[in-house]
């Protein structure tokens, strides 16, 4: 288990800017030893899951806002950080919709299957919520299209 203090900062762009991150330590993130590290460990004593990445240079932890408001944190705020690697998959319940789209659709179902798990699980969640079949359908044939151009839901 590493364990850290860091401050939480926004992201550096649009749409990160309004994000809140945990930078972690260049030598613990090359020990986690993969460009997107699926990590498990706590913030402020709250556990969490998450994936370290690099971005613009730096190697950093999305802070969900939940997770945020649980630790009592913001911004500007110095936190201490427990995490490792997570060893166990990160599965993703597909909505029947989105399955028949991709077994229609392999070169999608390639796409999302390399997506990250909170990405996969952001177009779940937009076909699957929906109440009607119709809307889950149509749902399911936007999610194609934003697969393939590797978008979030909504965008």
């Amino acid at each position: 288990m590493h364990h850290f203090e860091s401050e939480l900062v926004a992201g550096e762009k649009a749409p990160y800017d309004t994000w809140t991150f945990v930078v972690v330590p260049d030598a613990i993130y090359r020990e986690l030893g993969r460009a997107r590290a699926p990590v498990r460990g706590t913030i402020g004593g709250v556990p969490f899951l998450g994936t370290v990445s690099r971005s613009g240079g730096v190697p950093r932890l999305l802070v969900r806002s939940e997770l945020l408001g649980r630790i009592g944190a913001s911004r500007g705020d110095s936190v201490d950080v427990q995490l490792e690697l997570d060893p166990e998959p990160r599965t993703v319940e597909v909505p029947p919709e989105l399955e028949a789209v991709f077994d229609e659709d392999r070169q999608v179902a390639e796409l999302y299957s390399k997506m990250s798990p909170s990405m996969r699980g952001a177009w779940a969640t937009y076909v699957g919520e929906a109440k009607r079949p119709e809307t889950r359908q149509r749902r399911a044939e936007k999610a194609r299209e934003g697969i393939r151009d590797k978008l979030y839901p909504n965008q």
